[in-house]
């Protein structure tokens, strides 16, 4: 065998080797790619199944707060389909079910010796075009109480807020105030339900 063959069957081998060592990286690489790609795919489907649970969870929820407020208007003989629908549509539909209850008893109609109108007595000041209307003042009803949640963080606060003003909370708190916050916390009592949730 002369240099020549030496050599090439020298380089032959050194080829041989790497091309086994680059057949061993590839499928190496290909089976972590395959690995990887088969946890990318349970995580996914662990994902969808976390995701789900919580859809669950949340159209129980919905559907324990949709009876609850039935449960709430029934008791004040008001089986109006618009008033649930704008409740149902609120930050928090048993609560501002309840507040209805207290403020008006579900007379869409009522108004007060100071002046406020409808289903959660708004206050004239507040300038709204007709505060008798059902989804104008639960809407607003709603939104200004929700504004006084998130103003205070507590369910008595916000309660506070909405009977007695913003200014007045942790200041004075009035008898009627007192009575009004212990019949929201004895009505939610009443209908299992917890404190308010955004």
């Amino acid at each position: 065998m002369n240099r020549s063959e030496d050599f090439f069957n020298a380089h032959r081998k050194t080829n041989l080797h790497i091309f086994k060592w680059l057949l061993i990286i590839s499928m190496s690489v290909w089976g972590l790619a395959c690995y990887q790609q088969k946890e990318i795919k349970v995580y996914k489907l662990q994902q969808r199944l976390i995701e789900q649970k919580k859809q669950i969870i949340q159209l129980q929820q919905k559907s324990v707060r949709a009876e609850t407020v039935k449960r709430i208007m029934t008791s004040y003989g008001c089986r109006n389909k618009l008033i649930y629908k704008e409740i149902m549509k609120t930050w928090d539909p048993p609560i501002v079910a309840i507040v209805i209850g207290i403020e008006s008893e579900y007379r869409q109609y009522a108004r007060s010796s100071s002046d406020c109108c409808g289903l959660m007595q708004i206050s004239r000041e507040h300038g709204l075009a007709d505060p008798f209307d059902i989804q104008t003042n639960i809407r607003f009803g709603a939104g200004y109480l929700q504004e006084q949640w998130n103003q205070f963080k507590t369910l008595e606060g916000a309660i506070w807020a909405y009977n007695a003003g913003p200014g007045r909370v942790g200041k004075f708190l009035p008898e009627e105030t007192r009575q009004y916050i212990q019949r929201v916390r004895t009505l939610m009592e009443v209908y299992h339900d917890q404190e308010p949730v955004i």
